[in-house]
């Protein structure tokens, strides 16, 4: 008897052992050093340096960038001033400009948005419900951020006949990130990089997009952040901009002091601008609500004459943060550009839209709640409002 008991005891050690040797393993993050643990192009540290075929000292072969996003629903009442901004504005390759926007599902209009699509924007992944309570975001399971995320990701493809494998960046609501759980969430959706990190430790010189294969040395502005490695998966900080006369910052343009005329708005996007041409041509990001420019027609003139100006350059490259990321993986000579397919309009996009309105009473799941009226590209109208949980509106 004792035997058997000594027996059954040395079973369960080496059972213990077994779960324990078989449980998951967390790594987290070491420091990186470029081009020894971490190999341009597919890992890059974290750095204001310049992807290491350019010289630091000579910046004056890389194409600045400048991308423009935009957060939250397109409606009626922005869509005309997303128009405006990209009206018939040019690169110095021939192409379009284009824009991204991070979008969410309630009172997003799809056949709008599926209009700014074929344009060349890139759609981006804002969460279906952007619940207002922080916590929900900061304390949320990878569950319940994939709910979110890949459940945008499930009615934009229904709603504006976007490819799912064309939403490939983020933002999290209010600038509330959800640290590794968010990154793995966002990573198992299929999204490949994020914008919801802000810097005010890098913005002279400003940092550079990305991975998190190794520690990142930015700030952590908003807790939590990531701290465990996610190799390939990018991040391009939002550095912050500062208000021409006092020292405020802000990530999101639409939070530092509105600018009364569209000369003190022009001036404060090329001063902030200029903080990025001058020194290591770090992409340079402006970052803003739709309603930015409501009530504020000096607001919007300041910003497309900015963008008139830099674009009369012939080194400024207005894209999506798509684009972005394609250069980063491939970092090509600004004489070289020409032959860049990634910055190339050649390619049609095709996206049918069958417009459809779409009636819901009494929704549930939206903090709001109320009736619904949804434009979207679709031949019939789901059961249900679709929201976190049940996306297909079933």
């Amino acid at each position: 008897y004792v035997k058997i008991l000594v027996i059954m005891k040395i079973l369960l050690l080496f059972a213990f052992l077994g779960l324990v040797s078989c449980a998951p393993s967390v790594k987290v993050a070491e420091g990186c050093v470029q081009n020894d643990n971490c190999i341009e192009p597919a890992c890059r540290c974290s750095s204001t340096a310049p992807p290491s075929n350019f010289d630091p000292s000579n910046p004056y072969e890389i194409p600045q960038i400048v991308f423009l996003t935009f957060d939250e629903a397109v409606t009626p009442f922005n869509y005309g001033n997303y128009t405006f901004i990209l009206g018939e504005r040019i690169n110095p390759n021939g192409c379009p400009i284009t824009m991204s926007f991070n979008v969410i599902h309630d009172f997003n209009d799809y056949i709008y948005l599926n209009d700014l699509y074929k344009r060349g924007n890139e759609i981006g992944d804002h969460s279906i419900s952007r619940k207002t309570d922080l916590n929900y975001w900061s304390e949320a399971d990878v569950e319940t951020w994939r709910a979110e995320m890949e459940g945008l990701k499930i009615i934009l493809s229904s709603w504006a006949n976007i490819p799912q494998e064309k939403v490939k960046g983020s933002r999290a609501p209010f600038l509330q990130p959800g640290g590794d759980n968010m990154i793995e969430a966002l990573i198992q959706a299929g999204i490949q990089y994020d914008m919801s990190f802000p810097t005010r430790n890098y913005i002279d010189p400003p940092m550079w997009p990305y991975t998190l294969d190794y520690r990142t040395t930015q700030d952590c502005a908003v807790p939590p952040c990531p701290v465990e490695s996610h190799p390939g998966f990018w991040i391009l900080p939002m550095v912050n901009l500062q208000a021409l006369e006092d020292d405020e910052f802000c990530a999101m343009a639409d939070s530092c002091p509105i600018m009364q005329t569209a000369e003190e708005q022009k001036n404060f996007l090329m001063t902030n601008f200029r903080r990025h041409y001058d020194t290591t041509r770090a992409p340079f990001g402006i970052h803003a609500h739709g309603a930015w420019f409501q009530d504020n027609p000096q607001v919007l003139q300041g910003y497309v004459d900015f963008l008139d100006e830099v674009l009369t350059y012939g080194d400024v490259y207005v894209i999506n943060p798509g684009q972005v990321i394609e250069w980063m993986k491939n970092p090509t000579a600004l004489a070289d550009l020409g032959n860049f397919s990634a910055w190339s309009c050649d390619e049609t996009i095709v996206a049918p839209c069958f417009q459809t309105v779409c009636e819901y009473y009494d929704v549930d799941g939206p903090e709001t709640g109320g009736d619904r009226l949804v434009r979207g590209c679709l031949r019939s109208c789901p059961p249900t409002y679709p929201w976190v949980g049940n996306p297909e509106g079933n």
